[in-house]
């Protein structure tokens, strides 16, 4: 079975600003996440406040939208809501132990995101004018 082209399609949003993120929600079917610059560090406090800031716009829009974490499969089972995410644990790391890779796998795979976001206050910069 063929995948839709409109599946197949993905926009990429590295670090770039919020704004950037929506725009391409508006354009595409699914929007991978990356993170760089100083946000670069996946679960970095930096990081979750940022993705808290992500989240609570995108969740003033409506319902969300497919969002994938590249390189976050550290986040699964943890408060953001994405619809996937990836990394290189199995394939880095299946080598260091007793267990098979498609056991590992597995048990990442069965760790789910939660399917909803509840707004969450923000923490403000002190310097930022009121």
């Amino acid at each position: 079975m063929a995948i839709p082209e409109t599946l197949r399609r993905t926009g990429v949003a590295h670090g770039l600003p919020i704004d950037y993120l929506l725009e391409l929600i508006d354009e595409w079917p699914r929007v991978c996440f990356g993170s760089s610059g100083v946000h670069w560090q996946v679960g970095s406090p930096a990081w979750e406040r940022r993705a808290d800031e992500v989240f609570n716009e995108l969740a003033k829009r409506g319902p969300l939208p497919w969002i994938h974490m590249l390189r976050g499969l550290a986040l699964s089972g943890d408060r953001w809501p994405f619809a996937s995410a990836d990394g290189v644990n199995v394939a880095r790391n299946f080598k260091d132990g007793n267990t098979c890779p498609e056991r590992m796998a597995r048990r990442i795979d069965v760790i789910q995101c939660p399917i909803t976001w509840a707004v969450r206050p923000e923490q403000r910069n002190m310097f930022d004018a009121a």
